[in-house]
């Protein structure tokens, strides 16, 4: 897939001119949007995008089945050892139905991929599903997080290693925090936060100082937002610095950029490029329904280029810059 486009992001960490040491791989998060989620007020067109109405008919299986197969066709037809859409990819809401589970498993299979998935507890019918491309990386062990309680909310982490550059091993996380309704429920994000947090070093205690890159649905509707500000005091930084992205059109009709990379990278240099699916359209402005119906979300891809730290174990100097 073309990296040229007229929109797109990035964050940019100025390198020394060599770079035969670099490393490079890709990530994707995407919330596609669960059937049981989905809800359309009764009498309207199928396949409109209506605010959450109280009395509201759930999406017919022929629809959401369609859906499946145009998001998998997205995620799956550019996704060969040659010119994957992604190396890691990341989904929230996945649906735990067989149908919607056979449609993911054609298009990314385990020939190619390694995958996990976790159920949300309880009647809960989707969670989160994570796929690792086989040629590039190994896992050597992964864990599902439980969050507080309230919400039934998880988390995935896996311990990655690149296949052809052992020396370069990192943390994935795939996340998805409740959305803030109320008061509590704001407080209760902050907690899910926290816990992640200890989650993760936690599982890397072992492993020493690996960069970290955490991947999901945050829910945030502010840039100021609580949960940013907390993994922001646990040293990570949100992979975007164009606040003006748009990756969420909500329930209540809210346009927000609350899918985001957050990442932390000691004794590293980075250079990371965040670019929106598909890319011919606009980060900034949420299309038509007859440009895009895949999901309330869009798919954020992430380009990673990464350098260790200096032979004198110094980190190397970086500066950001925007690239529009």
């Amino acid at each position: 897939m073309s990296m040229r486009a007229k929109h797109s992001n990035a964050i940019v960490l100025t390198l020394p001119s060599r770079q035969d040491d670099d490393f490079r791989f890709s990530l994707v998060t995407f919330n596609v949007l669960a059937p049981c989620y989905r809800q359309g007020e009764r009498g309207a067109p199928s396949g409109s995008w209506w605010p959450w109405r109280r009395r509201s008919a759930p999406e017919p299986a022929v629809r959401w089945q369609a859906r499946a197969n145009d998001i998998a066709a997205l995620l799956g037809n550019a996704t060969s050892t040659a010119s994957p859409v992604a190396d890691i990819i990341c989904l929230q809401e996945y649906f735990f139905h067989p149908t919607w589970q056979r449609i993911f498993q054609r298009a990314l299979p385990d020939t190619a991929f390694e995958c996990l998935t976790l159920k949300r507890a309880g009647k809960k019918e989707d969670g989160l599903a994570m796929w690792i491309h086989r040629a590039r990386f190994r896992m050597q062990r992964w864990h599902a997080v439980q969050l507080p309680p309230r919400g039934d909310r998880v988390a995935l982490l896996a311990h990655l290693v690149s296949a052809s550059q052992p020396e370069h091993t990192f943390l994935v996380g795939n996340v998805h925090l409740t959305f803030p309704h109320t008061v509590m429920e704001r407080h209760l994000r902050v907690e899910q936060a926290r816990t992640l947090l200890r989650a993760v070093d936690a599982f890397i205690c072992d492993a020493g100082a690996v960069p970290v890159f955490l991947c999901g649905d945050w829910n945030t509707l502010r840039p100021d937002d609580a949960v940013v500000q907390c993994l922001q005091q646990g040293g990570y930084r949100a992979a975007r610095i164009e606040p003006t992205m748009l990756t969420h059109r909500t329930h209540r009709g809210d346009l927000v950029g609350c899918d985001m990379i957050f990442y932390r990278a000691p004794n590293c240099t980075l250079h990371i490029q965040e670019q929106l699916l598909p890319l011919h359209l606009s980060p900034y402005t949420w299309p038509a329904e007859q440009e895009y119906a895949l999901s309330d979300h869009r798919p954020l891809r992430a380009a990673v280029r990464w350098r260790r730290a200096a032979a004198d174990g110094a980190p190397e100097s970086y500066r950001l810059t925007s690239r529009l």
